[in-house]
């Protein structure tokens, strides 16, 4: 596991490379940049004559390995569809839905329940917004996870092949300099909604790192095995 520091340096950020120095993040994840991060990660452990050995990559989810964001957008009208339909005589679906991609996005500032109560119209203190927020929250989690699956929440191209080359200590060559490795990085995954949908997302698209397991085996020989650390905002 990592540390309860590393934990508190990584919740909300794109991309965390951990040295023996320190940390550095950005959210551009490509195997370029992510190679580039990891140099400038142990420029300064060589000069002082320490390892440069990369300890750990903690990724966010979603806009970072995964997009994602239209998975939200349905998750949220098919949420708001439901309480349309138990309260209104005229009924609606997710796709007709009166909610445009820039009011989700607007709505995107504040939590999951604010925003969701906000999008039926109620604002803070009318006296069942924290209530009608967290029923619609819970019901998005739900949903959130239950539509996940390459098509609305696959992986960016080249991610899958990426995770496996810095787990398995490939990313070598002029980009890192020698006498760095990545071989058994532990990878971490972090995300503002909840833990279940963190792993769903890394289910549905970690590709296999072991040619040799069995069909049995699969999950065990997916590259999400190998994260040892995934966190959400309900843990």
């Amino acid at each position: 596991m990592f540390s309860s520091r590393s934990t508190y340096l990584f919740f909300g950020l794109g991309c965390i490379i951990m040295s023996a120095e320190g940390f550095i993040s950005n959210r551009d994840t490509s195997v370029i940049r992510l190679t580039s991060l990891a140099a400038s990660a142990t420029s300064s452990s060589e000069s002082n004559g320490r390892s440069g050995r990369i300890r750990g990559v903690v990724f966010d989810i979603d806009g970072t390995l995964a997009d994602s964001w239209n998975l939200g957008f349905e998750a949220t009208k098919t949420v708001l569809a439901e309480y349309n339909n138990d309260r209104e005589e005229v009924k609606l679906s997710p796709d007709t839905y009166p909610l445009s991609s820039d009011e989700y996005h607007f709505g995107c500032r504040y939590t999951t329940p604010e925003r969701l109560a906000r999008h039926v119209g109620l604002e803070p203190g009318d006296d069942a917004f924290e209530e009608t927020g967290k029923l619609l929250g819970d019901k998005f989690d739900r949903y959130y996870v239950q539509l996940v699956d390459t098509a609305t929440a696959g992986f960016y191209d080249g991610i899958g092949e990426m995770l496996i080359r810095l787990h398995a200590g490939e990313l070598k060559g002029q980009k890192l300099g020698s006498g760095i490795s990545t071989d058994g990085v532990k990878l971490g995954a972090l995300t503002n909604a909840c833990v279940e949908y963190a792993h769903a997302v890394l289910k549905a698209n970690c590709p296999q790192h072991s040619s040799e397991a069995s069909s049995l085996d699969a999950e065990k020989a997916s590259i999400y095995s190998k994260f040892v650390s995934i966190h959400g905002a309900n843990s």
